[in-house]
């Protein structure tokens, strides 16, 4: 008996020592799962840091891109007005002036049109009175010529 008690003895204690290293070895891998799983856990944090840095990142040059984009719209807008302003004041002084000198013109033409109505007029009276000088001198001479007619074939005849 006091053998298999020895035996027993023996085998507990193998089967003690079996399981304190067992139990250090779990212990180990344990302690090395952990450490893995806290640098995959940090690895993890990492990324999501540098993901998070990178869209805040994106979302302010998205910002100032958008920013950008409406000033420019905006100096656009500005400048298509300013424009639009310009060429109207232009054109409008432009109608004006060439109305000005259609009105001008128009004023020119009445002149010269009053002028040589006035000039036809004065040539028509000119006319008239050339007539009548010329139809007087005509009926002087025709009376000459017949009292030269007449004195030639008067005592005569």
């Amino acid at each position: 008996r006091e053998a298999h008690e020895l035996l027993v003895k023996e085998h507990f204690g193998h089967e003690k020592s079996e399981r304190e290293r067992n139990h250090v070895h779990i212990q180990e891998t344990l302690a090395r799962e952990k450490e893995a799983r806290e640098k995959h856990v940090a690895s993890r944090k990492d990324v999501l840091n540098r993901e998070a840095q990178a869209r805040e990142a994106w979302e302010a040059t998205s910002r100032d891109t958008q920013g950008m984009l409406q000033k420019e719209r905006e100096a656009r807008e500005r400048h298509e007005r300013t424009v639009q302003d310009h060429l109207s004041n232009h054109l409008q002084k432009e109608r004006s002036n060439m109305e000005e000198v259609l009105t001008k013109e128009r004023a020119e033409r009445s002149r010269h049109h009053e002028t040589v109505h006035e000039r036809m007029e004065t040539l028509q009276r000119l006319m008239v009175s050339l007539e009548a000088v010329v139809r007087k001198d005509t009926d002087e001479r025709a009376k000459e010529a017949h009292r030269l007619w007449q004195g030639i074939h008067g005592p005569t005849h």
